[in-house]
């Protein structure tokens, strides 16, 4: 059976879950970052609304409907609401707070070599029954001081004993994750997607690059600056945070834009060389304490020649900037069984996640016919 029909015809939850029992689950750890699935979804096991019961993630909005025209009326009606003051990071409870806080940033830069300060979009709330999200402005720096540094221990007690700022948060919260109001976490949103492109042989794959993780080189020359999270492994075809923009007015000028730019920095796809592109699930990531996650999905018709070129270009420019993202390979599979164990042993969390939502996506896309190519070709002269 064809790779897509095949996809469609699964439910990606079930495919992936089936998938995980048939490996030997990796796990990964960092100082800042306690990536064991088992161990995340036991310290939220009380949160509702689990992506799946392997998934450590909660949906804030399931954003995919039953028929592609209620799907895009649904992504039509989602709303931003900008806050107009800044967001400050709460410096305590407890008084140590402030100290870990500018411990974990020391460590974490030194262990990075990342120096960013970007304006960032931070998710203030959700309101489920207006699709409206409100954001306010955040610094880059304040996430590596709350939501990537949950597993680190750097100085903060409770009876008396060392705990981390995830341990310290279950103190108060127990089995949930903290709500929007605690202005101790930054909670940055995160953007995510995976791209649909047709493969020499016809089959419609999803195009998952393989991440760039730290070398030799990149360590002891201090040629490359490694990525905050999700170091190696097949990855989402492109992530990162939500930049902040001024002029932004709608959810699409906000989100949607400012993963395009990923798309172009670390794949060289740029917006017009997709088909479509949509937001699919809205999530809070365990890993990192509840930082809101954006998934979205997309197809392009470009070849996979054209989409190489593309991506050695932005490798290129990613290498002159000291910054390499990813690696030039991708992972190509026969059915999406084989996909999933793929993704379990060899690939990121984040795209195990998209790529569930994509599936469901690319589903609705199948019966809407939309993998085809609206461009018009240039006549023979």
């Amino acid at each position: 059976m064809p790779f897509l029909e095949a996809l469609v015809t699964e439910t990606g939850i079930k495919v992936a879950e089936a998938a995980y029992h048939s490996i030997r689950a990796v796990k990964h750890q960092t100082p800042f970052l306690n990536y064991d699935r088992e161990y995340l979804i036991a310290c939220y096991r009380d949160e509702s609304d689990l992506a799946g019961t392997l998934l450590p993630y909660v949906e804030i909005e399931h954003i995919l409907r039953p028929t592609w025209n209620e799907f895009q009326q649904c992504v039509d009606g989602l709303r931003i609401v900008k806050m107009n003051e800044p967001f400050v990071l709460a410096k305590q409870p407890p008084p140590e707070l402030a100290d870990f806080q500018a411990h974990a940033y020391d460590h974490f830069t030194r262990e990075t070599k990342m120096t960013r300060d970007d304006r960032v979009v931070r998710l203030a709330n959700y309101d489920p029954s207006t699709k409206s999200v409100t954001v306010q402005k955040c610094v880059y720096n304040d996430g590596i001081r709350s939501n990537y540094a949950m597993d680190w221990h750097g100085g903060l007690t409770f009876a008396n004993s060392p705990i981390s700022l995830r341990g310290l948060l279950q103190s108060q919260y127990n089995r949930l994750l903290p709500p929007w109001s605690d202005c101790r976490m930054s909670n940055a949103i995160g953007l995510a997607v995976i791209v649909f492109f047709r493969h020499e042989n016809g089959e419609i794959l999803p195009y998952l690059p393989l991440r760039a993780k730290p070398s030799w080189y990149s360590d002891n020359l201090g040629a490359t600056k490694r990525l905050a999270v999700y170091p190696g492994g097949f990855h989402c075809t492109a992530s990162g945070e939500a930049a902040w923009s001024d002029k932004a007015l709608s959810f699409d000028q906000l989100f949607t834009t400012d993963i395009c730019r990923e798309l172009k920095e670390e794949v060289g796809l740029d917006r017009s060389d997709l088909e479509w592109i949509y937001p699919i699930a809205f999530c809070r990531e365990f890993l990192r304490g509840g930082k809101p996650q954006l998934f979205f999905a997309a197809y392009t018709s470009l070849s996979p020649k054209e989409i190489g070129r593309k991506r050695r270009e932005a490798i290129e420019a990613q290498k002159q900037d000291g910054r390499q993202e990813i690696e030039d390979d991708v992972l190509v599979v026969n059915t999406p069984e084989e996909l999933f164990r793929h993704l379990w042993v060899n690939g990121t969390m984040e795209a195990v996640a998209n790529m569930v939502f994509a599936q469901e996506c690319a589903t609705l896309a199948y019966a809407a016919g939309k993998f085809t190519s609206k461009r018009v070709k240039p006549q023979a002269q």
